[in-house]
């Protein structure tokens, strides 16, 4: 049966997917107070930290001579995540709620060059199939994720961890929180996954090249291309896969 308006605005609302912040986090709190307290997932794409660095200072007011620093960026992100996170405790949906915050990769861009810490055959894959610098992509393998979970209070300490998880591991730690058995192909449960671990850390890219006009693909006219597979296990270094073909839509 064909859906409502209400429906598919309900949908259009939870799915935001826009650069400001500021506008996205007032937008979802906004649309927090129409929903049901349980059974609900909400999703949201920041770009804050991401291209243009420049744009934002720390504030998050628009610096419009893009003379702010990537640091700038980072201390807006954190302040209207530490606003949204308040205002969810005022409206009382803080504590029994899954929060998750995931960045797709570290802060390579911006961290100290580590091209010597990757095998030359890695890094020739690397530069023929993305935008990313092999100097910088060994800490780029370091993506945030920050999970706080059901029943967790207000002053529940933040514990910092160190163990190798993937992004993949998310819904698997999701259907764990919940207590749903639900066994996925990939991922674990974050938290099983322990420091000392030498899991191996699967990683992918390949689908954008930047150029002087705008983001050109890297695929050929009929849409096809390749993504570049390659892992890092700690302590015993990285392993090259074959390339993945790739059709978009």
């Amino acid at each position: 049966p064909e859906e409502s308006d209400d429906r598919k605005q309900d949908k259009k609302a939870s799915l935001p997917d826009v650069a400001d912040f500021g506008l996205l986090a007032h937008a979802l709190l906004e649309d927090e107070s129409s929903r049901p307290p349980k059974g609900q997932y909400v999703y949201g794409h920041f770009l804050t930290t991401h291209h243009p660095i420049g744009a934002r200072n720390a504030d998050c007011s628009r610096n419009r001579a893009h003379e702010a620093t990537y640091f700038d960026h980072v201390v807006c992100a954190t302040r209207m995540i530490v606003s949204f996170l308040e205002e969810l405790k005022k409206m009382g949906r803080f504590e029994d709620s899954m929060i998750i915050i995931q960045s797709d990769h570290g802060d390579g861009d911006y961290g100290s060059p580590d091209e010597e810490k990757l095998p030359s055959h890695v890094a020739s894959r690397i530069r023929e199939k993305s935008l990313h610098d092999p100097r910088q992509i060994v800490n780029k393998t370091h993506a945030l994720l920050l999970i706080k979970l059901p029943g967790w209070t207000a002053g529940t300490r933040l514990r910092i961890s160190e163990s190798p998880v993937m992004l993949v591991d998310i819904p698997a730690t999701v259907f764990d929180a919940l207590g749903i058995y639900q066994p996925t192909e990939q991922g674990r449960p974050a938290f099983t996954i322990y420091e000392w671990e030498q899991r191996e850390i699967h990683m992918f890219t390949g689908f954008f090249r930047p150029e002087v006009i705008g983001q050109l693909t890297n695929m050929s006219r009929d849409r096809k291309g390749e993504l570049c597979h390659f892992s890092l296990t700690e302590r015993k270094g990285w392993k090259l896969y074959p390339n993945i073909p790739f059709t978009r839509d």
